[in-house]
């Protein structure tokens, strides 16, 4: 196997059908695995996903803290503990009985012809709140100066026990453990996750955004990173590809210290999983990537779905219904597949729906303004919204006053065409506070006044004909004509597509 031959075959590899990405986060080793066998921990999250559209599995075998694992290892720290909130934790009893939670993964995938990836998180930071205090590993006690700050002295951005990696002892740990699974399972990549967690550096604890001098170090990680599964590639004559999660916003990435640009045109990474802080379009990300043969998975997290809430009567399946809408608007955008997190249930129907565009575009959908970033705001990065890109920012979280008779638009993006489709309606609706009657709102979508809203609460809905929706980006301007001449304040807007039943 020669170095030419393998990057070749990695080529190949990078761009295999995977459609969607099941992101496995390990907890049910330490929560909810009943017995220390196999089917058992199978039978959690990754069983009921035969058949499905789930071309690979990204499993994370915790690395909490960067430290504390749930796989046999002398590098990184197995998690034994059973205490507290862990009194169910089975990993010890996994080793004792000679099992291992990777390699039942890799077992179970080469079975079933699925791709499997190791997740390393490259910074969690969940050790850093009391309740999980357990998950503090020996590194991070050993070395409390490589650290953001302490308990008591906590940074101004991110949390203490974020990792530093300007210092050399901490990439060193981190390769350590990516060299240490790489070498020892016979995977078909590994992810590294920067979206868990930043800061990656002091700097931007501090509220200062990364230099070159920052980006250059973690390009030179990664370039490490490569070195190193090219030769455990060549020696197993197998390529071992690298995929990055990282926030969706290139210039946020860079701020942050990943120069997620230089990467690809150096060929450091194979796949791309942007996502999480969705501050830019998705056709941005594909756009990169292309452009260096580099495929794009854009990372979907179920939590901002599942927390969304429209008008009234919406909330049943609501959770389903906007996480289908935001894989239609991937699938629009030119992404390669789909990349998940949070999302769990391997009985979920959207497994068996989401990877195929033609499928996902006859089912229900509820859509929203783009972007999901609402829950980290101000938490890890200084002012996180000066790096979006999207047309509107809006957000029950980030509400905009409307002053009277001065319009505001909202652009959302519609990943289908509904008109095409004679059985579908179509309904659009706004939130406000301070409405005192229906009629002190004027709505218009895409140009066109609408008429003969109902409001219940703070929504007013409107029924509209499906083919005034345009595939790609639509407008809706709302204009406060609240007869009081008072300010009103917009919240946010749905619209509900919903296909008649053959």
């Amino acid at each position: 196997m020669t170095l030419d031959k393998l990057k070749q075959q990695r080529r190949h590899a990078a761009h295999r059908d995977r459609r969607l990405i099941f992101n496995d986060d390990g907890c049910p080793m330490v929560y909810s695995v009943k017995e220390p066998s196999a089917d058992a921990l199978l039978a959690e999250r990754t069983s009921d996903l035969v058949g499905s559209h789930v071309g690979s599995i990204f499993y994370c075998p915790w690395t909490a803290g960067l430290g504390h694992v749930t796989y046999p290892s002398e590098v990184a720290e197995p998690f034994y503990a059973n205490t507290g909130i862990f009194a169910t934790n089975m990993t010890k009893a996994f080793h004792d009985a000679g099992l291992d939670p990777v390699q039942i993964m890799i077992n179970f995938a080469r079975q079933h012809d699925i791709e499997i990836f190791v997740s390393i998180r490259m910074n969690d930071i969940h050790d850093g709140y009391p309740q999980w205090r357990e998950m503090l590993p020996r590194f991070k006690k050993d070395h409390p100066h490589l650290l953001h700050g302490s308990e008591e002295n906590p940074p101004l951005f991110g949390f203490w026990s974020g990792l530093n990696y300007a210092e050399q002892a901490v990439q060193d740990r981190s390769f350590a453990i990516l060299e240490d699974i790489c070498q020892r399972y016979d995977l078909d990549g590994v992810e590294l996750d920067w979206q868990r967690h930043p800061p990656h550096f002091a700097c931007t604890t501090r509220g200062e955004d990364c230099t070159t001098t920052e980006r250059d170090l973690l390009t030179g990680f990664h370039r490490r990173v490569r070195d190193m599964t090219e030769r455990v590639g060549i020696a197993r004559e197998r390529p071992l590809l690298t995929a990055v999660r990282i926030p969706a916003s290139i210039a946020c990435s860079e701020a942050i210290g990943l120069d997620v640009s230089r990467w690809v045109e150096q060929d450091l990474v194979d796949l791309l999983c942007p996502g999480e802080w969705e501050l830019s379009p998705w056709d941005e990300w594909t756009a990169l990537g292309h452009q260096h043969d580099v495929p794009v998975y854009p990372s979907i997290s179920w939590s901002g779905s599942r927390k969304r809430q429209g008008p009234i009567g919406t909330a049943d399946g609501m959770g389903l219904r906007n996480f289908r809408a935001r894989a239609m608007n991937i699938w629009h955008s030119g992404g390669d597949g789909i990349s998940t997190f949070n999302l769990f249930d391997p009985r979920s129907a959207f497994w068996r729906e989401a990877g195929d565009s033609e499928t996902l575009a006859r089912l229900d959908k509820d859509y929203f303004p783009d972007g999901h970033f609402r829950f980290l705001l101000g938490r890890d990065v200084r002012d996180l919204l000066r790096f979006c890109t999207l047309p509107t920012i809006l957000d029950p979280e980030i509400p905009v006053p409307l002053e009277p008779t001065r319009p505001f638009d909202v652009s959302l993006t519609i990943g289908e065409d509904p008109g095409s489709d004679p059985s579908s309606t179509t309904t659009m609706s706004v939130s406000v506070d301070g409405l005192t009657e229906k009629n002190g709102l004027v709505v218009r979508f895409n140009d066109d006044s609408v008429e003969g809203g109902t409001q219940k609460g703070r929504w007013v809905s409107y029924d509209i004909d499906s083919k005034r929706v345009r595939k790609g980006l639509n407008t809706i301007r709302v204009i406060n004509r609240e007869p009081t001449f008072k300010r009103i304040v917009l919240n946010d807007v749905h619209v509900g597509i919903r296909y008649g039943k053959e």
